[in-house]
């Protein structure tokens, strides 16, 4: 009976995996963030339904080795970054040196090529892909 119990945890257990092609992961020990990103790709809802949307020229976010953070948008400060987790804490300090308030990005995934974000707080839908350029 035991042995029977087993088998129909397993397979209940297997049953309910996801496919590959639905996991996904993030693998912050690799230092991937390093480097220049575009954004290729949104996916944003001001409530409702939404999908996928290109993004024709796309900003870029740039994160040095030596935690400095710069944003190819007029409207977002360059700064510094740290990782916390899965979190990306963007610390930014604007012109004369005036500080705002740090915000948090949470990853979703990366690779050597691939990121997405999202922006901690969102209540609606928002995840921005982007695309390593260097």
């Amino acid at each position: 009976m035991k042995q029977i119990t087993f088998i129909l945890l397993i397979s209940l257990a297997f049953s309910s995996c996801s496919s590959p092609e639905e996991l996904r992961t993030t693998d912050l020990n690799v230092p991937d963030i390093i480097g220049k990103w575009k954004l290729v790709e949104y996916y944003v809802s001001p409530g409702g339904e939404t999908t996928w949307q290109t993004a024709e020229d796309g900003y870029e976010y740039t994160f040095t080795a030596k935690g400095d953070f710069m944003s190819s948008q007029e409207e977002t400060c360059p700064g510094t970054y740290a990782l916390n987790g899965e979190k990306i804490v963007i610390k930014p300090t604007c012109e004369g040196g005036g500080e705002k308030e740090p915000y948090t990005m949470i990853i979703n995934s990366i690779n050597q090529s691939d990121l997405e974000l999202r922006f901690e707080g969102c209540i609606e839908a928002c995840i921005y892909r982007f695309k390593k350029l260097e």
